[in-house]
């Protein structure tokens, strides 16, 4: 499954690599927009006992969802709930064509 908000994608995956360590802080914050400040917020799941996490191992980032579903909000998207799962966090990629000298690229999509 595939989940989109604005230029993030959740894929789900089988397993988060072992090289994947859990971020240790409070707020979720999948991405934060460069342009407007506004975040991707990863809110933790309702229900007693679930627990929703990222993960990161230095390149990808990861979400982990157990128990319960999460929810990803962000200030100017409609809310998505995630079921529980582990996903891939993916940042949308634009092409940029050669001009005034520099080479065509690829950039991340700035928000």
């Amino acid at each position: 499954m595939m989940y989109r908000q604005g230029d993030i994608f959740m894929v789900s995956v089988a397993a988060v690599p072992g090289t994947a360590k859990p971020r240790p802080t409070r707020r979720l914050v999948i991405a934060r927009g460069e342009a407007t400040g506004h975040a991707h917020v990863l809110e933790r799941p309702a229900e007693r006992g679930a627990t929703a996490q990222l993960l990161d191992n230095g390149r990808d980032l990861y979400a982990r969802i157990v128990g319960g579903s999460a929810t990803v909000t962000h200030e100017e998207h409609g809310a998505i709930m995630l079921p529980p799962g582990e996903y891939q966090i993916v940042h949308q990629r634009e092409f940029v064509p050669a001009q005034r000298g520099m080479p065509s690229r690829e950039r991340r999509v700035i928000d």
